[in-house]
């Protein structure tokens, strides 16, 4: 048994018994940004999709039956990549609506500004980067990019084609579709980024953040006809050699890989024939391990720009200075500008955190910056990202968990192998309540994605949820599935749903089981559950019982961990974090206010539901219902 398993056992009981360091403080005003900054990575902006035609939601969320959407259509093209990130990721609003989350007080203020997102983020934190490797097939020189979510824009950190690196670090034994490609988004996670707020708890939230994110390019993607199937398990330390991650601060999660527009492969001969000067790169000087020269993009003869010359700083961070190593000095792999020191009363100091000391050099890596390589090495980015934060804690616990599910990264699941953690079955018999058939409107997925938010607060139960919005949100979560390598198509179903129903039309109070096979809820516990629900939440932005019904997926981590190994954290937590992003995007196409939350007593609900002995973890919380109408709102578009 690995030390994933201890984690998850610490995870389900912390709402009582808290995880170390149980003393741990947030230093706010020393917290890490938003993002990841590159000094001298100049910004090339991409087109925001708003030419392409719609695509309805419903091809994501419900897919037809006879297999993924998708699988005999052309690839991604430019606008359609583009679009997709910024419906994800970009940031495309600022949210200043009144509600009952804890942040309202500062969302007038720029520097405390809350920026809405298509998918949801652990804590609105979004550690995930977005890393796009591309070969010669696809529109750009090629290279390594950076997505820069504030800009909408890519940052371009290597040049020259490396994704032999990346299918070497695949695999052979990878799917088909991940090694016919030369086209790849590479998802890589922050520790720092959401560890200064979750401490050890930190961990079992980054792997979410992964989940939500993967499943909304799988919506987004099928309703435009197309597939995306993302790949768990590859030669980790390898791929973060390549983008300059320390491991134990920052590491790769997924890699997607994307069949561009022609479907023609571009892999670099057997063996790696090394990076080369693309078409149409002449005038760049491309040095050993791909680092730019003198001139840039578009632009021969010019200058490159110096380290951070002209670079801004990401919203939030107006007003601090800039250190020397983000002026012009090499900046250390680590991603750090300064030696972190001990932490003091009140900056996170406590028996069960180390404080980081900032290394000098990396993987693949010559300490220098330059991005240059030593014999025998792999290529790494040139340019570094800079660190805000002047002290960054490192947590035993987040470490253990890296080491955890690296150790296996590349002991790919047999087919079949997660048939043993799939979701119990609905028993027969009981009360049991038919549901109508799922059915969404035909709303564009952009649509969907740019209306959704936390209701925080603004539930009414004034109007019932009708039983045909119940019915769709459950079939569209039930439904809900990682794919690529980790769960390849049959794959059992490893989310059971549970739904605690207040306020739902023709269908009594109660605590019910879906059954999903059969369209049918089956009753649990009867009788109102509002106090039972707001007991159990820990925090004050949530008016439960107001809500129509609270939806609680459940998986059985134990059983997944062990199927497949400690590296089935990420997969168990992220599929759960995939259900979440579905139902946020259901009840956004159904106009229905919705909620996640993770700060609940997760044993309570064990006990409630006679989960004990099942290996069932209820993992989230999702109130689903009407919002009060003509709430407060602010419209800063048009400010």
């Amino acid at each position: 048994m690995g030390f994933a398993h201890e984690y998850a056992d610490a995870v389900l009981y912390r709402g009582r018994v808290p995880m170390e360091p149980a003393d741990f403080v947030p230093d706010w005003p020393d917290g890490p940004r938003r993002g990841k900054f590159y000094p001298g990575a100049e910004p090339y902006a991409l087109p925001d999709g708003d030419g392409l035609a719609d695509a309805p939601a419903r091809l994501g969320l419900l897919p037809p039956p006879g297999g993924p959407a998708g699988s005999g259509a052309p690839g991604f093209t430019l606008p359609l990549l583009s679009a997709m990130l910024k419906d994800s990721y970009g940031l495309t609003g600022r949210r200043l609506g009144v509600q009952a989350n804890s942040d309202l007080s500062g969302l007038p203020l720029y520097p405390h500004a809350n920026w809405s997102r298509g998918t949801a983020g652990g804590g609105g934190l979004y550690p995930v980067s977005v890393h796009w490797v591309s070969g010669p097939s696809g529109p750009l020189t090629p290279g390594v990019h950076h997505y820069d979510v504030h800009r909408h824009a890519v940052r371009r950190l290597l040049t020259g084609d490396v994704t032999d690196r990346v299918r070497e670090a695949l695999g052979a034994d990878a799917p088909a579709g991940a090694l016919g490609t030369d086209q790849y988004l590479v998802l890589g996670v922050k520790y720092w980024q959401t560890a200064f707020k979750y401490n050890s708890f930190s961990y079992h939230v980054v792997c979410t953040d992964v989940g939500t994110l993967v499943q909304t390019w799988r919506v987004w993607a099928a309703a435009h006809g197309l597939r995306v199937a993302p790949v768990l398990w590859f030669d980790e330390p390898r791929l973060n050699g390549l983008l300059g991650a320390d491991g134990e601060e920052e590491s790769v999660f997924a890699v997607v890989p994307l069949r561009w527009e022609d479907g023609t492969a571009r892999a670099a001969p057997p063996g790696g024939a090394g990076l080369t000067v693309p078409p149409g790169g002449a005038g760049r000087q491309v040095l050993p391990g791909g680092a730019e020269g003198s001139t840039v993009p578009g632009a021969a003869g010019r200058a490159a720009p110096p380290r951070g010359a002209g670079q801004a700083d990401s919203p939030g961070a107006a007003g601090r200075s800039v250190s020397p190593d983000a002026a012009g000095g090499p900046v250390p792999p680590g991603g750090t500008a300064r030696t972190a020191s001990a932490a003091g009363p009140g900056r996170g100091a406590s028996p069960g955190a180390l404080a980081r000391t900032a290394s000098s050099t990396g993987p693949g890596h010559d300490g220098t910056g330059s991005g240059r390589v030593g014999p025998g090495r792999d290529p790494a980015v040139r340019h570094r990202d800079v660190e805000r934060s002047r002290t960054v804690v490192r947590f035993p616990t987040v470490l253990a968990m890296h080491a955890a599910t690296v150790a296996g990264a590349t002991d790919r699941p047999a087919p079949g192998a997660l048939a043993a953690s799939a979701a119990r079955p609905v028993p027969g018999g009981g009360t049991r309540i038919a549901l109508p058939t799922p059915e969404l409107p035909e709303v564009p997925v952009r649509r969907v994605l740019r209306n959704r938010r936390s209701s925080f607060g603004r539930f009414d139960a004034t109007v019932p949820v009708t039983p045909g919005q119940l019915s769709t949100v459950l079939a569209a979560c039930a439904a809900t599935s990682l794919g690529g390598d980790a769960a390849p198509e049959g794959t059992p179903r490893q989310v059971r749903l549970y739904a605690f129903v207040n306020h739902v039309g023709d269908i009594a109070p109660g605590a019910y089981v879906y059954d999903a096979d059969a369209g049918e809820l089956s009753l649990v516990v009867p009788g109102p559950q509002g106090r039972f629900l707001q007991e159990n939440y820990f925090l004050a932005n949530y008016n439960l019982e107001q809500a129509g019904a609270v939806l609680v997926p459940t998986v059985r981590t134990a059983a997944v961990l062990d199927a497949v190994g400690d590296r089935g954290y990420r997969l168990a937590v992220g599929t759960a974090g995939a259900v979440a992003q579905t139902f946020y995007l259901a009840a956004s196409a159904l106009s229905l206010g919705a909620g996640v939350a993770l700060g609940f007593d997760n044993v309570s609900f064990v006990e409630r539901l006679d989960l004990a002995g099942t290996e069932e973890a209820p993992l989230l919380i999702m109130p689903l219902g009407n919002e009060r109408p003509g709430p407060a709102d602010f419209r800063h578009e048009i400010a």
